[in-house]
Parts: structure tokens; C-alpha cells; sequence
């Protein structure tokens, strides 16, 4: 909000996006979210408007199973029979973040605000649980929330390199546009990459904002934590959460390889690296070296055995990758030696327990990000049409997934700019 303006717009003009009703396509939203209105049963105050037309078990292609009514897709050229829903809960975690940026109020673990914390939201769902999703299914959503009367709809979605003739979403986005009486804004890709030419459909429909997206100048990234008396920082990735109770902290095996050496078997699969010569990684923070495999895969065989997050101290400065337990980094020295330690004092029970303040990355200037996608679409057209912080953003997640964490890609940018469309 800094980078932006929207705090001394909101002071001076005292606008929240109260009435204002944004609809969200995407993977739904967690309705219970004490940041997003605390409801206790779907709609609620904050979330009247919405609608599952894929249940959680969907992939792209296959048959929506969400509940009980069928509902035709009279706009398909086939007759395509879906099971709808309701209740638009969320389980993927998308939806949830983008409702987050646009209008979350949050008072406790973090405390900020979206954009627009007093606006009302319509959530679309057309995501399952994890997967993508088909043509048929979004314009079904865009449908549903224009009848229901929404005033900005938000789409964070869409495929890379996308052309726009006969494309049935574009049509129809340009189509309910020119009524006047909805705004479109969409995701531009993540696709940069692949260079020029990039620019995702729906994002370049002649009547949608386009979205890119910007880095962003402060991000809360960093902790630190004590163990046995000595302070250590590491790196919080995407939607890792932090423990709000201390927990035990153990190595993964009972080596503490030398700076620089060479790469190991630490938690790989398939080896006797996991879970490791200790005896029960379960509720325990296990500290891991990077090594042989990826990130994700050493993640992912802690979380099967039972951890409740892991640290990858690593050889070079690389990133971990999101995994649903916390998993944090730190450099080489300090892994290292957090290792050292604990091998030291075997008998001591170590304990990780996170500082309670964050601390602030900053970056020097505001660019576009290395993955937001380049256009021209075909048509030579001008797009994307403007760009938003997208890069390391704190938002609201589903509960059980923690509820808050940060986020990077065209799709947090593009909520911030639904939200600015609103009637200040």
C-alpha cells in the first residue's frame, strides 16, 4: 500500500469499498477466514454471492463432482452436464490470497488490511482442490457473476500464449463489458520466459484490463530463531507458516558435512537418508543440507515422516519450494553450524521457537518481475494494460492451510488492480 497510495487515498477520502460487490473465479474462498468475515455458515455477511461448479476431486477435463443439482452449460455447442454446489470453500488456497489482497481486515497474526476491506465478495469456484480447469467451467462462472450483479470481476487464471480468435471466454468477457456494467481484470502469465508474444487468455481481450506484474519494495520474508542460546536467520517460503509454539529441532541425520563439501542424500527418496538416523521426526523441525535431490522431494519425505516443518541449509543460494509444512532456508554458515550445535548436545532438547517480529527485505526499485509474461497478443494490440506489486505478497490463505502466507505471480497483482476499479 506504500508503493501505491491506497493508505493516503483511504485516509483522505475515507472509502473502504463498502457496497461494492467483486466477484472472484478461481478456486474459491475461505468463508470462515476471521480476515474475510468470520462466517459460520455459507453465504455470509461478507460472502453472500458464490457458487462451486467443480467440487474438490476435478481436473481439467475430467467430470465436476461437487454435489448434488445438475446444471446444463446451455452455452457449450455439446450438452455438458456438471453437478454444482453451493458452497464455494476453498481448498487449493488461490482464491483465498487473491480475496485477501482485495479485501481482507486482519487484526491478529498479521494485521493489515487489502485494498478494500469492507467490500463484498462473490466467489466463483472453478478450481478443485489442485489441478487446472476447462473453457466450459469458467464461462459458466463469468455468467453466474454477472448475474448476480457483480460490479468488478477478478480472474486470476488463464493459458500462456493465448490467441483470441473464436475463443469463447474472450467473447464473452468483451460481450458483458460492453454492457457497461461489469469491470474484467486478468492475469497477464507468468510466462516471461518464453519471451515475447506471451500474453494469456483471457488477460487479452480488447474489453479486460491486462495485469502484470511489479516486484515489491518490502516483503516479510525473514526470521530468526534461538536454539540453546545462539540466534540463527533463515528465509520464510511462500505459504510456510510459523509455529506460535516452540518446537523440538533436530538434525535429519548425525552429520554435520563441512562448508562446501560435496552434495549428500539428506532426505532423498529412496535412500537411508530418511527419516534419517533419528528416531521419530514426528512433531519435530527437521534440519536438512541441501543435496542430490530437489528441494520439494526432501520437503515433501519430511512431511511423510512426520515432521512439522523443515529447514534446507544450503551448499549455494538457491529456494526452497512450497510444500504444505512449513520449509524455511538458511545460508551455508549458518546451517552449518545450527548443525554443529546440535550434534554437540546430543542430550539437550532444543527447542525452535521463532522470534515474534518480522523483519523487512527491502528492494531498491520497482521493476517488473522475472516472470510476469510479455505481450503483444497476435493482434499487436497494446497489452498488458498496467502492472501491480505481484512479487512475495502477504495474503490470506484457507484456514487449514495455516491462514496467512505470501505469494508471488500475475494473479496477486491482479486482485490490487480489482480493487483500485472499485468507486472510491
Amino acid at each position: 500500500h506504500q508503493i501505491t497510495g491506497v493508505l493516503r487515498v483511504r485516509a483522505k477520502y475515507g472509502v473502504t469499498g463498502k457496497g461494492v460487490k467483486v466477484g472472484i473465479i478461481d478456486s474459491g474462498l475461505d468463508w470462515k477466514h476471521p480476515a474475510l468475515g468470520a462466517g459460520t455458515s455459507f453465504p455470509t455477511e461478507r460472502v453472500p454471492f458464490g457458487y462451486d461448479f467443480v467440487g474438490d476431486d476435478f481436473k481439467s477435463g475430467g467430470e465436476p463432482v461437487p454435489g448434488i443439482f445438475l446444471v446444463c452449460c446451455f452455452f457449450s455447442p455439446f450438452s455438458i452436464w456438471f453437478l454444482s454446489d453451493d458452497d464455494p470453500m476453498d481448498c487449493g488456497g488461490h482464491g483465498t490470497h487473491v480475496a485477501g489482497i482485495i479485501g481482507a481486515n486482519s487484526t491478529a497474526t498479521y494485521i493489515f488490511t487489502g485494498v478494500a476491506p469492507e467490500v463484498t465478495f462473490g466467489a466463483y469456484r472453478v478450481f478443485g482442490c489442485d489441478g487446472a480447469t476447462d473453457t466450459a467451467v469458467i464461462l459458466q462462472a463469468i455468467q453466474r457473476a454477472f448475474s448476480d450483479g457483480m460490479e468488478v470481476i477478478n480472474m486470476s487464471l488463464g493459458s500462456d500464449g493465448g490467441f483470441g480468435v473464436n475463443d469463447p471466454e474472450v467473447d464473452l468477457i468483451n460481450a458483458i463489458s460492453a454492457t457497461g456494467k461489469v469491470i474484467f481484470a486478468i492475469a497477464q502469465g507468468n510466462a516471461q520466459s518464453g519471451g515475447v508474444w506471451q500474453s494469456s487468455a483471457p488477460a487479452l481481450a480488447e474489453r479486460a484490463t491486462s495485469v502484470a506484474a511489479t516486484n515489491n519494495l518490502a516483503t516479510l520474508r525473514t526470521r530468526s530463531f534461538t536454539v540453546a542460546g545462539k540466534r540463527f536467520n533463515m528465509t520464510v517460503y511462500d505459504n510456510a507458516r510459523v509455529p506460535t509454539n516452540p518446537l523440538d529441532i533436530i538434525l535429519n541425520v548425525n552429520a554435520a558435512p563441512a562448508p562446501g563439501a560435496s552434495a549428500n542424500t539428506d532426505a532423498c527418496t529412496g535412500t537411508a537418508q530418511l527419516p534419517g538416523t533419528i528416531t521419530n521426526p514426528t512433531g519435530k523441525v527437521l534440519l536438512i543440507r541441501r543435496g542430490t535431490c530437489g528441494f520439494l522431494e526432501k520437503a515433501q519425505n519430511a512431511q511423510a515422516a512426520g515432521a512439522a516443518a523443515v529447514i534446507i541449509y544450503n551448499r549455494t543460494s538457491d529456494a526452497a519450494t512450497k510444500v504444505t509444512i512449513p520449509v524455511y532456508a538458511m545460508d551455508e554458515t549458518s546451517g552449518s553450524a545450527l548443525a554443529v550445535l546440535l550434534l554437540s548436545q546430543p542430550t539437550l532438547s532444543s527447542k525452535f521457537e521463532v522470534d515474534a517480529a518480522d523483519a523487512e527485505v527491502s528492494v531498491p526499485q520497482i521493476t517488473i518481475t522475472s516472470f510476469s509474461s510479455w505481450g503483444p497478443p497476435p493482434d499487436l494490440r497494446f497489452k498488458p494494460d498496467v502492472a501491480a506489486p505481484g512479487s512475495n505478497i502477504l495474503s490470506t490463505l484457507p484456514l487449514a492451510q495455516g491462514g496467512f502466507g505470501f505469494e508471488s505471480g500475475t494473479s496477486m497483482a491482479t486482485p490490487y488492480v480489482s480493487s483500485t476499479f472499485l468507486p472510491f
